[in-house]
């Protein structure tokens, strides 16, 4: 029950659907937060609420990122940028390059800390390639805590293959693509053959509350292009 308690669960999007997993899973207000960039109101509270039920001093030991869906990885965790969710928290936690306002440190004991990053779904790529990203950087960085990365239902790298092996599919797949949506974005993963989705993932996936730029764009483009997908997507770069 101590190391239940002494858990920080932080929602790394609304995808997170945070406030729905604190309900699921009967975890106390106090350890949940829907952001790092935790206020020194919130987070006096939420030491307050630790230390009364495990003890004076007491601090939070184990921390889970949490966030619904990531294919590629690559937004996560660009270091040569200093960008991304996952390196943004990592760099305010241990370096100290926090936002105005951010209590996160006053939360945790850094000296004895584990970090769970984990998704709801998560190709196998991309849990293998920010494994190896972030242990590049913890030994660049000369830091040993432990970091995991986590998939509740991981999604297997032949899964492209459904599609990419249908030559009649991508054929439709490549008449009804509209190049527009190729912007400085979607370059930052593969896009020799952009009619496969952001970093040419090629996923059959759509999600309830929206489709990840990873699957197919026949699948998700937006309604204002020249063909309307399937299921259009919301972007985040409006």
């Amino acid at each position: 029950k101590k190391i239940t308690r002494q858990t920080l669960y932080i929602g790394l999007s609304d995808g997170s659907r945070i406030d729905q997993f604190r309900r699921a899973c009967e975890i106390n207000n106090e350890q949940v937060t829907p952001t790092y960039q935790i206020n020194k109101d919130k987070s006096d509270d939420m030491l307050k609420d630790l230390q009364t039920s495990a003890g004076e001093n007491a601090k939070f030991n184990s921390i889970f990122l949490i966030d619904d869906f990531t294919a590629s990885g690559i937004s996560y965790f660009r270091p040569d940028e200093s960008k991304g969710k996952l390196y943004k928290f990592l760099t305010a936690l241990f370096e100290g390059k926090e936002v105005e306002d951010n209590n996160l440190q006053s939360l945790v004991d850094i000296n004895d800390i584990e970090i769970h990053i984990l998704f709801y779904v998560a190709t196998e790529a991309a849990i293998n390639s920010l494994t190896e990203k972030i242990n590049n950087w913890k030994t660049q960085k000369a830091i040993t805590v432990n970091i995991t990365v986590q998939s509740v239902q991981v999604l297997p790298n032949n899964l492209k293959d459904v599609s990419i092996n249908n030559l009649k599919f991508i054929e439709l797949a490549k008449k009804y693509f509209d190049d527009s949506i190729v912007d400085k974005h979607y370059k930052k993963g593969k896009h020799d053959e952009p009619h496969l989705g952001f970093n040419e993932c090629a996923l059959p996936l759509v999600l309830s509350h929206n489709t990840p730029n990873n699957s197919l764009p026949i699948f998700w483009l937006p309604e204002d292009k020249k063909s309307r997908g399937l299921f259009p997507r919301v972007t985040r770069h409006k």
